[in-house]
């Protein structure tokens, strides 16, 4: 199951379509891949493929009141795939996570589409 958050407005097509491969590359245990930033080691839940394996996860996780989904899938059965801030300054969008929840984040995003930037 692709889940991807409908707030990254700056979201592209090669960066999903590597998710997809790495999601096909995954190790067999793996019921969850995702991108994780290097320097936080935050995962990208919300930008992530979920096997139907990961179920039983869920259930537990929703027995115990869990609710942030970045805890719900132990980390050994995880594909994770890094990135860094300098690999954004190397060629990839450094915004494509920038998600857009307040309205001060969507004058950030006017800001960053503003020539110059």
């Amino acid at each position: 199951i692709l889940v991807l958050s409908c707030d990254l407005p700056f979201m592209d097509e090669a960066t999903l379509r590597r998710l997809l491969v790495a999601r096909n590359a995954r190790p067999a245990e793996a019921v969850l891949t995702t991108f994780q930033q290097v320097e936080t080691g935050y995962i990208e839940a919300l930008v992530a493929v979920y096997e139907p394996a990961c179920l039983p996860f869920f259930e537990e996780a929703r027995s115990k009141g869990l609710r942030q989904l970045n805890l719900v899938i132990p980390e050994a059965f995880q594909a994770r795939i890094p990135y860094t801030r300098a690999e954004a300054r190397k060629g990839r969008d450094p915004r494509l996570f920038l998600n857009i929840i307040l309205p001060a984040d969507l004058e950030r995003a006017r800001r960053l589409l503003s020539p110059g930037m």
